[in-house]
């Protein structure tokens, strides 16, 4: 109800957004309710192609990006951001989505011990 509401009161919002710089389009986003971090930035990439909106590590993909850029189980998010940044700059969430695209298709073909042991289908 509350984010039909939203929309109901704001009907240029999406409109608006779009032409937003990044953090400022962030913001924004963040004015609906339930967008948090997390949200925020799925949409920034998603849904207004900002190719760079890499700025959150939600906890369950820490363990996932810690496992595929540095062999280890656990690595800061801040660290996972930094390394994110120097390896694919301005591509960096494209780089990300990437990661995870090829991590699930590898995972229906073989049997991925440590994925199947963080996301529990």
């Amino acid at each position: 109800m509350r984010v039909s509401q939203f929309f109901e009161r704001h009907p240029e919002f999406e409109n608006e957004v779009r032409v937003l710089p990044k953090d400022m389009a962030r913001k924004r986003l963040q004015e609906i309710y339930g967008v948090g971090p997390a949200t925020a930035w799925y949409l920034l990439f998603e849904s207004l192609k900002h190719l760079d909106a890499f700025d959150h590590v939600s906890p369950w993909e820490q363990k996932i990006l810690s496992r595929l850029m540095f062999k280890k189980e656990l690595v800061s998010s801040e660290h996972i951001l930094d390394e994110a940044q120097k390896r694919w700059g301005e591509w960096k969430m494209l780089a990300v989505h990437y990661l995870f695209e090829d991590l699930f298709w590898r995972r229906k073909r073989e049997h991925i011990d440590w994925l199947e042991d963080l996301i529990r289908l």
